[in-house]
C-alpha cells in the first residue's frame, strides 16, 4: 500500500527546487537553468520531471533544436561513462 507523502513535506521540497530553479540572483536565464533542468531529469529517468522542465524551457523561449542538442549532449554524456565503465571492467578480467 502507497503512503501518501505529509502535505509539509511537499511544500517544502517544492520551496526548495523552486529557490534552485529560480532566475533570481542566478547568472543563468530561466531557459537555460530550464535546459540544464531537463538535461538532469533525463540524467535521473524521470519523464515527468523531463516534460515539465521542457514545458518551461518552451515557455521561457527554448527551441525544438535547443531540446534536441541537450538529449544528444545527455547521450553523448552517458555512452562516455559507459565506455570509460566497460575499461575499467576489462582491466578486472
Amino acid at each position: 500500500m502507497k503512503e501518501k507523502l505529509d502535505s509539509s513535506l511537499i511544500r517544502k521540497l517544492n520551496s526548495f527546487t523552486d529557490d534552485f530553479l529560480s532566475e533570481q540572483d542566478s547568472i543563468l536565464d530561466k531557459k537555460t537553468i530550464e535546459l540544464v533542468a531537463t538535461a538532469a531529469s533525463i540524467c535521473v529517468d524521470c519523464s515527468s520531471c523531463t516534460d515539465f522542465h521542457i514545458t518551461e524551457a518552451v515557455k521561457h523561449g527554448a527551441t525544438s533544436e535547443e531540446i534536441n542538442k541537450v538529449f544528444k549532449i545527455v547521450i553523448a554524456v552517458s555512452a562516455g561513462k559507459r565506455k570509460v565503465f566497460s575499461r575499467g571492467l576489462k582491466s578486472e578480467f
